[in-house]
C-alpha cells in the first residue's frame, strides 16, 4: 500500500543573484546552504542578526 503524499505549499523560487552572501551558512557539493529564515530577511520581516546564530561567547561580547 502506498501512502498518499501530503500537499506541500510551494514557495516561489528566488534567484541566487538576489540572495546576499551573508545568508549562506556553508556550501555543500557546490550548492549554497542558507540560514533557516533567510526568506524572512529577504522580505524585510527579520534582520540578518536575528537569523544568524551566535555562540555563548559571541552573546557575552555583544551584551
Amino acid at each position: 500500500m502506498i501512502a498518499p503524499e501530503s500537499p506541500r505549499k510551494r514557495l516561489p523560487r528566488i534567484p541566487a543573484k538576489r540572495i546576499p552572501a551573508a545568508l549562506i551558512y556553508e556550501i555543500m557539493d557546490g550548492k549554497p546552504v542558507y540560514y533557516k529564515g533567510y526568506r524572512e530577511v529577504l522580505n524585510n520581516e527579520k534582520t540578518l542578526e536575528e537569523v544568524m546564530g551566535a555562540s555563548t561567547l559571541q552573546g557575552f561580547i555583544v551584551a
